[in-house]
This record gives structure tokens, sequence and C-alpha cells, in this order.
């Protein structure tokens, strides 16, 4: 077997069961069994994408927060 073929078996696997997931608990709110399940999964999924991949914004503040400290020092901006 190939490496990278069994790769992406595994991504579209676990990305079935993620989207079979929140369509179980769509399914379970309508009927009344869970209460707004779904919207927790939803949101965990995006603080687990955040700590993965910091979003531009992120990664901007950290860029102005260094720039800020190295003025502070008194270092040249260029440095």
């Amino acid at each position: 077997m190939d490496a990278p073929w069994i790769g992406k078996a595994v991504g579209v696997l676990i990305l079935l069961a993620v989207v079979g997931l929140l369509w179980l608990s769509r399914l379970l709110e309508k009927r009344g069994i869970l209460k707004n399940y779904s919207r927790g999964l939803g949101r965990g999924l995006l603080e687990v994408e955040a700590i993965l991949r910091p979003s531009k914004q992120h990664v901007r503040h950290a860029k102005e927060e260094k720039k800020r400290v190295r003025d502070d020092q008194g270092d040249e901006p260029g440095s």
C-alpha cells in the first residue's frame, strides 16, 4: 500500500465522521433529545482550528507586540 493513499483515506474518514456526528446531533436536537450540543461541538472545532492555524489577526497582533517591545527597548525597527 502506498503511504500517501492511506493518509488521504484516513483524512476522508475523519471528515466523514465529523460530518456524521454533526448531522446526528442536529437530528437528535430536532427531535428534542439533545439541546444545542451541536453548537458546542462546532465551537470546539473552531477552537481547535484556532490553535492549529492562527488567523491573520493573531499573527498581526504578535508582530505588533514584537515591534512595540523592540521600540520600548530602543532597538532600530529595521534590525
